[in-house]
């Protein structure tokens, strides 16, 4: 499986989750281009097409033939083009936590905040950081101090650049709502209740895609697999593991707590 991380992430955001599936599964994380170690290149393309291509290359030049493919955020809308364009790899595709480029009924603390003029995930301090990983949480996991240090003056060295890249990745508009129509393959989504970049009424616009098996997750924020890594990690295998049972019309869009 392919697991796609989120704007400003990173492939260890995946890393407790995958304890879940590494028994029965390959798990393959990448950094993509532009963010965690990878490189950014001044004046590169950092937009859905561009790393589109560059991920069906990735998969050609590591032997991924027909694989599961997931994504967060960012890394769901990166999916879910991979999944239009290339539905010859794809045997599933799977939201984990809210994807962007799908709007959502109601709008959430960040997008208010957007729409107010402000840059909500670009960071300049400490501080702001400590806030925004407040944000994407309801209960952050533990990262030791001199972690969170690094990574946070890591955020602030990238300013400039992440500006740039917020911009180009806002301008992308709502490709997943585009696609909804044009996605065939079986599909799955875990979705926070208490999301604060993307409100929670999107959830039950997934319902659109044949089949699909939606859950949303009381007391998690944008990044489940993160927060809840064994609950969400389950979830997903149980997804893959067979076809679900059937879910009742109007109901596919169900909560489960902390016990998965």
């Amino acid at each position: 499986m392919l697991l796609l991380h989120g704007l400003f992430g990173e492939k260890d955001h995946w890393t407790e989750f995958s304890a879940a599936l590494t028994p029965a599964h390959r798990v393959v994380a990448p950094d993509l281009p532009g963010f965690g170690d990878s490189s950014r290149l001044e004046g590169a393309d950092y937009r859905y097409d561009a790393q589109v291509a560059r991920l069906h290359a990735f998969t050609r030049a590591v032997g991924l033939e027909r694989f599961h493919l997931a994504g967060s955020s960012m890394g769901g809308a990166i999916a879910a083009v991979y999944a239009s364009r290339h539905p010859e790899q794809v045997l599933s595709l799977a939201f984990i936590g809210a994807p962007h480029g799908l709007p959502t009924p109601e709008p959430s603390p960040v997008e208010r905040e957007i729409a107010a003029g402000h840059l909500p995930l670009v960071v300049t301090s400490h501080a702001e950081f400590e806030r925004l990983v407040d944000r994407m949480f309801v209960r952050r996991p533990f990262v030791p101090g001199p972690v969170l240090a690094h990574l946070a003056a890591r955020a602030v060295r990238d300013v400039p650049g992440d500006v740039r890249m917020w911009h180009a990745h806002r301008a992308q508009g709502p490709v997943v709502e585009h696609l909804l129509p044009h996605l065939t393959v079986p599909s799955f989504s875990l979705w926070g209740a208490e999301d604060q970049v993307f409100h929670v009424s999107g959830a039950a616009r997934l319902q659109a895609l044949p089949g699909h098996v939606g859950r949303v997750l009381p007391g998690v924020g944008h990044l489940p697999m993160m927060e809840r890594p064994r609950e969400t990690g389950e979830a997903y295998r149980a997804f893959l593991a067979g076809p679900p049972a059937p879910v009742p019309q109007g109901r596919r869009v169900q909560e489960f707590g902390a016990g998965g």
